[in-house]
């Protein structure tokens, strides 16, 4: 299997593991509370990493010094996301919520590739990519009826 099908793939699963995932979460929320149900979420993953982290001899903690102080922030991110995520499903339901989140991570990915944010390689916005963002928001409207 060659690396593009490899990623490919991988990304196809991560896409239906986020939202098995933001529907389990909501599930967990409607017993335990959003902030329980955070802490829990973010708890049993730091357990697993840890542990895949030791099993694959990949620990590199002590190089952690050397990265920029603002790259840890998407720990931050994360509960933030898992919060906003649980509210929006409880109002949106999963289907809307889900491709809210898919448009504007494409927004937001295409403007930071753009202006080439946070050291990453600039790739300019032309007419293709507009287009592209302009039908993925058409879609969005036409999955919320």
């Amino acid at each position: 299997m060659g690396v593009t099908v490899l990623a490919v793939t991988l990304a196809i699963v991560a896409g239906v593991a986020i939202a098995l995932q933001s529907t389990l979460n909501s599930i967990l929320t409607k017993y335990a509370g959003v902030w329980t149900a955070n802490s829990l979420v973010h708890g049993s993953g730091l357990i697993v990493a840890v542990i895949i982290t030791l099993l694959l001899g990949k620990n590199q903690f002590g190089t952690v010094s050397a990265a920029p102080w603002y790259s840890l922030l998407g720990g931050t991110l994360g509960v933030c996301i898992v919060a906003a995520v649980i509210f929006a499903i409880g109002q949106l339901k999963v289907g809307f919520t889900i491709t809210i989140l898919v448009v504007s991570q494409i927004i937001a990915a295409t403007l930071i590739d753009h202006f080439g944010f946070l050291g990453c390689p600039v790739v300019l916005l032309d007419w293709k990519r507009i287009l592209g963002i302009g039908l993925l928001v058409a879609g969005a409207l036409l999955i919320k009826k």
